[in-house]
């Protein structure tokens, strides 16, 4: 596709990176990697990609995963 993954996913690098820091995922120079414990909440760390879903509801609703 010819864009920077970085640049352009900027906002959701972000909200990941709150995620890293629970131990959910780990960021990669080549990708992330789904912890055993973060498996469990699979879902959250997918939201930060989902297009159709607003930016209010995607961060921050753990409770409403589970």
């Amino acid at each position: 596709y010819k864009i920077d993954f970085n640049e352009f996913f900027a906002l959701e690098l972000h909200e990941l990176q709150q995620q890293a820091e629970d131990g959910l995922i780990e960021l990669h120079e080549s990708g992330l990697e789904v912890t055993p414990a973060g498996r469990l909440l699979l879902r959250a760390v997918a939201m930060a990609f989902d297009q159709y879903l607003p930016w209010d509801v995607r961060s921050g609703q753990f409770s409403r995963v589970i």
